[in-house]
């Protein structure tokens, strides 16, 4: 894989965060069950995803007084500090503190490394880059449930924590390494001050198939871990062999498509078929019953089709921004924790008065609505 020098410290930083932040995401739900009911559970991911909408509309700001690269050693050291309290914790109370800390913060790692990369990146190549750095992150993604199926057993979490802390120690030292941003490099800071129809609607309609996308992914993260365990029986172990199985379209094809958006197809093309895909793959879920090959092969189906939605909406977005355009991509990033919300929100109340299958149905159903964006927006070649 050609990997220009001049970006490669990013994708060094890229992979211990996907690393660090993958271990985590599929075993959330299971730890905090330990502590509280289903509902406080969803209710404690909503929180954590609110806390995070606030933190991105602070950063701007934070960004522009302190600087990226000062911003960015200051949210490790308390993502840290936030995994040291659920590693140590024993109590709800400083479980559930640290969970909103770790959540409130995480998301704004990628936010510093998308400008420090967004900086370095000439618009031609930008579909590349974005791939390149997508599935450098992917391959730490990937490396998680591989980690998790071996040390999880009988749902002993701590050392997971250990090991995703662990997982910021690399990140910490490269981030020291990069090259300053300059702090004055937005007037406008703030994102309530943007006015957001002064942008194209194509990116408006861009950021609302990352929405749904990053919902697609709250529903995938938080319930289906718990529904396979709990409700189809398999064991941690085989869970982590679906879930490896179910990523190797992050590390396969994404790094392609990215090319393929700046020299042949577009983005517009390959986001409606991965929607397509996804949608199809979810409506299938309900219908399966406890065959570890079935799971995997639809769950693979399913992040093809996320894959192709990810990388083709990080290409199609920043190819229409630039490192000065803090706030959009504050914005954009945004939508990670929305989608929580939304997700947690519907997840609480589908199953609560409906079923699984219930919430599987709605999710294929508000993916493939998203065509109905893709389709208009006017694509690249």
């Amino acid at each position: 894989m050609f990997i220009r020098a001049r970006v490669m410290s990013i994708y060094i930083a890229n992979f211990f965060f996907s690393l660090h932040y993958a271990l985590l995401v599929y075993i959330n739900s299971s730890f905090l069950g330990k502590f509280f009911t289903p509902g406080a559970v969803s209710a404690l991911f909503a929180l954590g995803a609110v806390g995070s909408i606030l933190a991105f509309l602070l950063a701007p700001s934070l960004l522009l007084r302190s600087g990226v690269k000062r911003s960015l050693i200051y949210i490790l050291a308390i993502d840290y500090a936030a995994l040291t309290g659920l590693t140590l914790a024993h109590s709800p109370a400083l479980v559930a503190f640290s969970f909103v800390l770790f959540s409130t913060t995480v998301l704004l790692i990628p936010l510093c490394l998308d400008i420090f990369l967004e900086a370095r990146t000439r618009e031609s190549l930008t579909g590349e880059i974005r791939g390149t750095n997508l599935t450098i992150g992917s391959l730490g993604i990937l490396l998680a449930p591989l980690i998790i199926s071996v040390i999880a057993f009988d749902s002993q979490f701590r050392l997971v924590y250990i090991l995703s802390a662990l997982a910021l120690l690399p990140l910490i030292l490269v981030s020291v390494f990069f090259k300053k941003i300059p702090s004055n490099f937005h007037t406008k800071v703030s994102i309530l001050a943007i006015n957001l129809r002064a942008y194209s609607k194509d990116l408006r309609r861009v950021a609302l198939v990352r929405l749904i996308l990053e919902f697609f992914y709250a529903i995938m993260t938080i319930y289906v871990p718990v529904y396979l365990y709990e409700v189809i029986g398999f064991s941690w172990h085989a869970i982590g062999i679906i879930f490896t199985i179910m990523l190797l379209p992050f590390v396969l094809i994404e790094r392609p498509l990215g090319k393929l958006a700046d020299h042949k197809w577009g983005e517009k093309e390959i986001m409606t078929t991965g929607l397509v895909l996804a949608s199809v793959a979810v409506f299938i879920l309900p219908f399966l019953e406890a065959s570890l090959v079935a799971w995997a092969l639809v769950l693979f189906l399913s992040r093809i089709g996320a894959s192709s939605i990810e990388v083709s909406s990080e290409s199609y977005f920043f190819k229409h921004v630039n490192k000065d355009d803090t706030a959009l991509i504050s914005i954009f990033r945004m939508m990670r924790p929305a989608g929580v919300i939304l997700g947690s929100a519907a997840g609480i109340a589908l199953i609560n008065m409906c079923s699984y299958t219930t919430m599987f149905f709605l999710l294929s159903a508000v993916v493939f609505l998203g065509t109905l964006l893709s389709a208009r927006i006017a694509d690249t070649l």
